[in-house]
């Protein structure tokens, strides 16, 4: 009989063999648990590593990724008044003008912010915020530089404290400080004085003759309806006004000084303003009239 017919020996070979396959599959089973807790070892020391020395990854500098334009050739000048000028009864009627913005940086950028401040004497007496944007309508950039224009009135209190112009002669320090930002900064910030000095008005004499005179807006100028109407104006010797609207009276003005009168809500038509100013003997002036004409407003359809 062969070993092979052995049932006893058949037996001992397969147990043995059963055995050889338990002992590799166990020490398999070994060898993955250990990877598999050495790598959550190794994982729990990361952790614990990176929450007491973080990992700082520093950012590339904006600069990299942006250029300044050359503004070299931005001015800000002021427009009005000139220099060594006399202050009207009225007061100011200050202007000033940033030229040469890079136009292309409008386009790239969108519009820029700028603020300006205006002082007298170093008192500061407005300070305002305005905004560089392209005109609307323009398809590109045709023009390479904007050019931009503030204007607004200073009355003759801003000056004196006082409604009247008796006082001694005075010069005065008028001080324009515009800053802009750089286009392609973030951040960054230039800035542009200039100064011009005037003088007081002369005090009018009782002798003077009455005057009164439309300065603003020109005669025959259109307005929309429901849109303001200022009325600008100079007055030499002018103790108080009348103003008739459509030849019928509409308002008395004493305060006269300011330079200006505000009408509103007038209706679609021909409209004719008159003013009769009187001196402080009731003296009057040889009347002033202004034409305006007021149209429907536009309905703009938005796409």
């Amino acid at each position: 009989m062969s070993e092979t017919d052995d049932p006893n020996a058949v037996l001992a070979f397969i147990l043995d063999q059963t055995k050889r396959e338990e002992k590799q599959a166990t020490l398999e089973e070994f060898l993955f648990v250990g990877c598999v807790a050495t790598v959550l070892v190794a994982y729990l020391v990361a952790c614990v590593y990176s929450f007491f020395h973080p990992v700082a990854v520093p950012l590339p500098d904006y600069e990299a990724f942006y250029s300044a334009y050359n503004i070299s050739n931005v001015t800000v000048e002021i427009m009005n008044p000139v220099s060594n000028s006399q202050i009207t009864p009225q007061g100011v009627k200050f202007e000033w003008k940033i030229a040469n913005f890079p136009v292309e940086a409008l386009y790239q950028y969108g519009a820029e912010v700028f603020q300006y401040r205006v002082s007298i004497n170093d008192d500061e007496i407005t300070s305002e915020i305005g905004f560089l944007a392209l005109d609307e309508g323009r398809n590109g950039p045709t023009d390479n530089a904007l050019n931009h224009t503030v204007q607004f009135p200073i009355p003759l209190r801003k000056f004196t404290g006082l409604d009247d112009v008796s006082f001694d002669a005075k010069q005065f320090k008028l001080h324009l400080e515009v800053t802009i930002p750089i286009p392609g900064l973030i951040g960054e910030l230039t800035t542009f004085e200039q100064t011009v000095y005037v003088w007081k008005p002369a005090a009018p004499r009782a002798r003077e003759m009455t005057t009164f005179e439309f300065t603003a807006p020109e005669d025959g100028a259109t307005f929309e309806e429901g849109q303001s109407i200022v009325l600008e104006y100079t007055a030499v010797n002018v103790h108080e006004m009348y103003v008739f609207v459509d030849e019928r009276s509409h308002l008395k003005k004493t305060h006269v000084s300011d330079g200006n009168l505000l009408l509103r809500e007038l209706g679609v038509g021909l409209h004719t303003f008159e003013v009769r100013a009187l001196d402080e003997r009731g003296k009057a002036a040889a009347p002033s009239t202004l034409h305006v004409k007021i149209i429907e407003r536009q309905n703009v359809e938005t796409p």
